[in-house]
């Protein structure tokens, strides 16, 4: 790309004042619920609303890649610069702002990111307009932000940000989780969000949820003529509110960027804004299927059991230090439901989550809706088309280790390491259950050769 190509755009900004309110509001709602279920310790609802506002911040921090060195940032509206700043060993215990070194190290430990990395070059944005060359970014950042866009700014924010962004550069979210307008704990929750939102921008606010389609839907052509697009590397909801308050509110989500292969298709037609405004989640229902497989599937009880097996055998093992662990569904890209495993069914103790894999954005949003309506067990819910293998860097970036791995047909679409699964995310009593299916002979041989 040109030195010289800049790309420009005006998008609103609201006072950031006015959503660090609204936001302690939210974190007050939540630390009272967390308090009322007996969540939160010993802790008043104050110390708790500090803990969660570092804690928050860190698991969206989680997603930033570890190489770091000689990168450029772009920081919109987030606490990055002061993660990414070398700590001084326990700073002031006076100065109470949740975001003080003493507090961070307290709750969380020295940082690990900004030990082996140097000249981060920090962008804040702090301006009404955008105005960045094109393919001069490694990282961009947002907070908070989406929800007070509306979708046409949304769009254009986007497309420039896959130009701004260099190859294999980053998009980080981290929004709030509102759905739609019928939801009371939604009312709850967001109501100060709902009520600017609406006002400012004459519709409903949105998140990731909405705009998952739009991301994976948007193509550029550089001044070389090379096609770009955004691929999902994961998407997940903020363990932090699923800990303490089982709550799946609050969604982060990394991109790249990565070549396309366009196969001919008329650009100025896949990028038009009709098109891409037709991709919002908002605008059509989720797809019938989406509700079947919660009543259809077959396959929960076999799945079920056998953990109740395993949990029961491998009660007494011990895993080092914090580390949480969880049973990992990796879903099957096929959408019928007798290819999937609803999580919902499947039974465990109250020590391990249940961490499922979705390659659908219309099963995802199910879940994370269906999750907040009536979850009542830690779950964790992860988008991603990615290989098995690195659907599980999520977890692994969380300080999670899996002690089940199971999945229907997944055979079918994918050649499995099983010796760099079990090193990634393993323990000593890991168990792969795969529940595979065959027409004929031949297949049977084949799957069979795979393992």
């Amino acid at each position: 790309m040109s030195d010289t190509c800049k790309t420009e755009i005006t998008v609103p900004v609201r006072p950031i004042i006015t959503d660090e309110t609204i936001e302690l509001e939210e974190f007050g709602i939540f630390a009272k619920k967390a308090i009322d279920n007996c969540m939160a310790g010993e802790l008043s609802i104050e110390e708790f609303v500090d803990k969660m506002q570092v804690r928050s911040k860190n698991d969206s921090f989680s997603l930033i890649p570890i190489q770091m060195k000689d990168k450029t940032f772009l920081n919109v509206n987030t606490d990055v610069d002061v993660f990414l700043t070398k700590p001084k060993e326990y700073q002031n215990k006076e100065d109470n702002s949740p975001y003080n070194n003493y507090y961070r190290c307290k709750y969380f430990g020295p940082n690990p990111i900004n030990k082996n990395n140097e000249n981060v070059k920090i962008i804040n944005h702090g301006q009404d307009f955008f105005s960045y060359e094109a393919d001069s970014i490694n990282i961009i950042f947002t907070n908070r932000f989406f929800i007070y866009l509306n979708d046409k700014d949304a769009i254009n924010f986007l497309a420039s940000c896959l130009s701004w962004m260099k190859e294999d550069g980053y998009f980080l979210f981290n929004e709030p989780c509102i759905h739609s307008t019928d939801n009371n704990n939604d009312k709850k929750y967001h109501e100060s969000i709902i009520a600017e939102s609406t006002s400012m921008l004459q519709q409903y606010p949105r998140n990731i949820l909405s705009y998952l389609d739009v991301i994976e839907s948007i193509r550029i052509i550089d001044e070389s003529g090379t096609a770009w697009q955004f691929y999902i590397d994961v998407s997940t909801s903020s363990p932090t509110y699923i800990t303490y308050g089982l709550e799946w509110r609050y969604l982060m989500l990394r991109a790249r960027k990565y070549r396309a292969n366009t196969n001919g298709i008329k650009m100025w037609k896949l990028n038009g804004i009709e098109h891409l405004m037709s991709k919002i989640s908002d605008h059509i229902a989720l797809p019938s299927n989406c509700y079947q497989y919660a009543e259809k599937s077959f396959a929960d009880k076999i799945f079920s059991s056998e953990i109740e097996h395993y949990d029961n055998k491998y009660k007494d093992y011990k895993l080092p230090g914090q580390i949480g662990s969880g049973h990992f569904i990796f879903q099957n890209p096929k959408t019928a439901w007798y290819h999937r495993i609803c999580p919902f069914r499947v039974l465990t103790d109250y020590k391990n989550v249940i961490w499922c894999s979705e390659p659908s954005s219309h099963f995802y949003e199910y879940s994370i809706e269906k999750a907040n309506s009536y979850g009542d067990k830690k779950m964790f819910f992860t988008y991603s088309n990615a290989h098995p293998i690195d659907a599980l860097n999520a977890p692994c970036s969380m300080n999670y280790v899996i002690k089940v791995f199971m999945s229907i047909d997944i055979l079918d679409n994918f050649t499995l390491g099983f010796n760099h699964f079990l090193r990634a995310i393993g323990v000593e009593s890991t168990r792969i259950i795969l529940l595979e299916s065959y027409k004929t002979k031949e297949e049977k041989e084949r799957k069979l050769k795979i393992i």
